[in-house]
């Protein structure tokens, strides 16, 4: 519920509902409210929702992860690598994004940027390709979801490498036309991949199946089953 009402910007009747709960919330309540806060923006009870959390799980480097994530989406850069550095001083290390495809019974696991996988020069052929389709469909890429300071054609080249996006080139290289793309992710799909799947299942007319960590998503048409609440 928190999370739904933050993905209608209602935050202060997300922070209204928690507070009269007739429990304790978890630590899982607050995570909720601290992500919708990076997506609008919302520092102030962002931080407050940090605290929360912090003082339930302390030990848990996801929340220092939002946190900073909340700050950089806000243009706080300095803030931003203060948590950073507090993540280092305390041993703390990100989860690492990361997509995976079964194919011929054999795992084919990719990162952002990630030249590992013996088939890489075609993948990156093909993603090149597939990008070119999906603006000439109408994809517009959001690089407010680039969380790093840079210059605006280096937030480009970090989206469009994304995980998601070359583990499902991958999977359009090696299945036969018409088959269902299966992918999994280890962390929620950034925005930016959602929306982009939607154009690739029009320019492909292929369906793909994503399971991330919010739950699942299948593509079609240029529609989501989740309708765009992920």
């Amino acid at each position: 519920m928190v999370a739904v009402l933050g993905f209608w910007g209602l935050l202060e009747e997300a922070e209204d509902f928690i507070n009269k709960m007739p429990f304790e919330p978890e630590a899982s309540v607050w995570r909720a409210l601290l992500d919708t806060c990076r997506i609008r923006l919302n520092t102030r009870l962002g931080k407050q929702a940090a605290k929360q959390i912090l003082a339930l799980e302390p030990s848990n480097p996801s929340t220092y992860v939002l946190v900073s994530n909340l700050y950089s989406a806000s243009g706080r850069w300095q803030c931003s690598e203060m948590i950073r550095d507090e993540m280092r001083e305390k041993g703390f290390q990100k989860l690492p994004g990361q997509s995976w495809i079964i194919h011929q019974n054999k795992v084919h696991s990719f990162y952002a940027r990630d030249k590992t996988h013996y088939q890489s020069k075609d993948i990156y052929s093909g993603l090149e390709i597939l990008i070119l389709e999906c603006l000439k469909a109408g994809y517009i890429p959001d690089t407010s979801f680039v969380l790093h300071e840079v210059e605006e054609h280096q937030k480009k080249d970090f989206l469009f490498y994304h995980s998601a996006k070359l583990v499902v080139t991958y999977g359009l290289l090696t299945t036969r036309p018409g088959k269902p793309i299966r992918v999994m992710k280890n962390i929620v799909l950034c925005g930016d991949c959602h929306t982009f799947l939607k154009y690739v299942s029009i320019v492909s007319k292929r369906e793909i199946y994503v399971r991330d960590g919010s739950g699942f998503h299948c593509f079609l048409n240029g529609q989501c089953s989740c309708r765009d609440y992920w």
